[in-house]
């Protein structure tokens, strides 16, 4: 069974978009990290200590983007050559069993990384400890591990399967 055409294109576009951003977000923060600086209007109230104090905080919570920015990178990735796996119309191989499992772990891990980013970007940035829990969008940091939990779930339908199908090709 083929995917749906316009799957594997939303899933290669935004994964390119994602890799452009990451590359970027790399090179700015190579340049922020060696003493580059960027000048912005809305901070020239600030004084040099502050801004020599909060350096170490931005360094962190950017250090944090990075990683949660390669992890959604990878993930699509992984999403990506699942796709590509389904359109060899062959079911239940390695591949497929091992790329369900990891698509549904990272999904898990970043949606987990993006509440403790979002902590400790509150408590640095507002001075402030909050834990915000909503359910009303689609968004929504449970439907995310919801869907992660579910390609764990589907990851393990596709083992039995396959163990199934085996199980039949050696009786006849």
């Amino acid at each position: 069974m083929k995917p749906h055409p316009y799957l594997k294109l939303i899933i290669s576009i935004s994964f390119y978009l994602l890799l452009l951003k990451f590359i970027l977000s790399i090179g700015l923060y190579l340049w922020i990290l060696f003493g580059g600086r960027i000048k912005l209007r809305s901070i020239n109230f600030l004084d040099q200590k502050l801004v020599e104090e909060s350096f170490g905080a931005t360094m962190i919570i950017s250090t944090f983007e990075l990683v949660l920015t390669g992890l959604f990178a990878y993930s699509l990735y992984v999403l990506k050559k699942l796709v590509e796996e389904f359109e060899k119309e062959k079911l239940y191989t390695p591949k497929q069993i091992a790329g369900l499992k990891l698509a549904g772990s990272m999904i898990i891990s970043i949606t987990i990384l993006e509440w403790f980013i979002d902590f400790f970007t509150r408590a640095v940035a507002e001075s402030r400890l909050s834990l915000g829990i909503y359910f009303d969008n689609p968004g929504n940091p449970w439907l995310l591990i919801a869907t992660g939990l579910f390609f764990i779930y589907l990851s393990k339908v596709f083992k039995n399967s396959a163990e199934l199908k085996r199980d039949k090709d050696l009786t006849i």
